[in-house]
């Protein structure tokens, strides 16, 4: 009889840790799944981040493209500019006036 009591108590207390283990991997389970949808959620938002960088390089890019190429128009004007005002022996050309002299400053000082 005290053996069948033995065997009783063991077996509750098996029971009893049986339990506890499965609530404890249970919870850990709901653990693991919420992390992975927090993953889940920091992954999409580390692609769309991404794909807004690539976006806003791209444009920078294009805008210093369009700056090189208008520097380059400039500086082409500027050398025609140069070799028309040289070529016209520094008198008016093509409705660009030359530097104006020490004459035409008095004259427009009145």
């Amino acid at each position: 009889e005290v053996v069948q009591e033995l065997i009783a108590k063991l077996r509750a207390q098996l029971a009893a840790l049986l339990a506890a283990s499965q609530a404890h991997v249970a919870g850990q389970d709901a653990e693991a799944a919420h992390h992975r949808a927090a993953l889940a959620q920091l992954h999409t938002r580390l692609i769309a981040s991404q794909a807004d960088h690539t976006a806003a390089r791209q444009q920078c890019e294009a805008a210093a493209a369009t700056i090189d190429k208008l520097i380059a128009e400039n500086e082409q004007l500027s050398d025609q500019l140069n070799r028309q005002h040289h070529s016209s022996g520094g008198k008016q050309s093509r409705g660009f006036p030359a530097t104006p002299t020490e004459q035409d400053r008095l004259q427009l000082a009145g």
